[in-house]
């Protein structure tokens, strides 16, 4: 019996050893990139959005760091609606003791995907936050997320309980 070398040609040996290089090389590149590290997304100050509203968060970017706003003692958040309904998740929040101009941002994470954010000005005389509606395609992970509302208000914060949403 023959080896199996002997029995094909030229030119399909030199395809096989092509196809063997690509798919190595290929794999290698995979590699690389999942052995870099991630760099932190960070949410661009107002010279690249194009304006000079700072409070405006864009999809998909981290909110700037709260840890150094300190706690506002006589304001509370409550998440009273958080919902997927059909391609939109929608969430909203009662608030008491927010100033005038507060803001209210909602951010959904999960240990498997980048954060997920959405903002609203306070209305009903700042009483609700939102709705606060995104697109269910922003969340690239389908199960369970975590999520805060957080309102800034008269330099300081109120931050809700945590509440949990599964993405379908």
């Amino acid at each position: 019996m023959m080896p199996l070398a002997r029995k094909l040609s030229t030119k399909t040996k030199w395809l096989l050893a092509l196809l063997g290089v690509v798919l190595i090389g290929a794999g290698g590149y995979v590699w690389y990139q999942q052995s870099q590290p991630k760099a932190p997304v960070r949410a661009p100050d107002a010279s690249t959005q194009g304006g000079s509203d700072k409070t405006s968060l864009p999809d998909h970017q981290t909110v700037p760091s709260s840890d150094k706003v300190p706690d506002k003692k006589d304001a509370t958040v409550t998440i009273v609606r958080l919902e997927q309904k059909g391609n939109e998740v929608i969430i909203e929040g009662d608030v008491t003791g927010a100033a005038d101009g507060a803001t209210c941002v909602a951010e959904f994470t999960t240990p498997m995907d980048n954060p997920v954010n959405g903002e609203a000005k306070l209305v009903d005389n700042n009483t609700k936050c939102g709705p606060i509606t995104l697109p269910a395609a922003d969340f690239a992970y389908l199960g369970n997320w975590s999520v805060t509302l957080t309102v800034y208000t008269g330099g300081g914060k109120a931050v809700s309980s945590a509440k949990t949403i599964t993405i379908k």
